[in-house]
């Protein structure tokens, strides 16, 4: 299974699309075989949507554009993670954090193996944590969480510095890849029958999203 993420890199200089994605590839490379096994040189399978990386000195519309959809995408996925981990817990849906929380930690013993998965996929999202479903790593800060996008565009750069949006192309194994480790609770794999990626359809954005300047309505997808 493959995935498309997005890398957030600063750089001292005007680079080569070869030496960004060269650049992005070193920024995850102490993750393979803990998040993935391989990954692209580039784009991979996006080469069409996405042939180059993002530049905010060059393009910096566009690139504020895609980092607004990336902040957007985000926090659908966290909304998705936490709705899912709801139904594993049997809450209903719109129900507040507090009640997740108190139907969680207070059955923490009991917990089925999908409900402790998932309380571990939404923890990790909400911590910053790279994992398969980051979707987005900012190199610079060491941290998978959302950007602050006005943040990001107030950066005072040198004279010769810049950002970039580097698309790559990591794949996923599901029987190795999908274990996560939290330091109170060990290493955990996602449970016989349960899909690793959750409720989402392979092959199509995890959520449609209705945003402008988007690809075909979401900024990550599965393939």
């Amino acid at each position: 299974m493959h995935a498309l993420h997005i890398i957030l890199l600063q750089s001292d200089r005007d680079l080569e699309p070869d030496e960004v994605f060269t650049l992005a590839g070193d920024a995850i490379e102490s993750f393979q075989d803990e998040v993935f096994d391989w990954h692209a040189e580039g784009p991979g399978r996006w080469t069409q949507e996405y042939p180059a990386p993002i530049s905010f000195r060059k393009s910096p519309d566009g690139f504020m554009s895609e980092l607004r959809i990336i902040v957007e995408r985000m926090k659908a996925e966290r909304q998705d993670a936490l709705e899912y981990l709801a139904r594993q817990l049997g809450l209903e849906d719109g129900c507040t954090h507090e009640t997740i929380g108190r139907a969680l930690f207070g059955n923490i013993e009991s917990l089925g193996e999908h409900a402790l998965w998932s309380a571990i996929r939404y923890s990790q999202l909400m911590r910053g944590d790279y994992t398969p479903d980051s979707g987005f790593y900012d190199a610079s800060q060491g941290s998978a969480s959302i950007p602050i996008a006005e943040q990001v565009a107030d950066q005072l750069l040198g004279e010769t510095e810049d950002l970039y949006l580097v698309p790559l192309d990591p794949h996923f194994c599901n029987d190795s890849h999908w274990g996560m480790t939290v330091p109170a609770w060990g290493s955990l794999s996602p449970p016989g029958g349960l899909d690793p990626i959750g409720p989402v359809r392979r092959g199509s954005p995890k959520r449609p999203m209705d945003v402008p300047g988007s690809l075909d309505g979401g900024a990550f997808y599965w393939r």
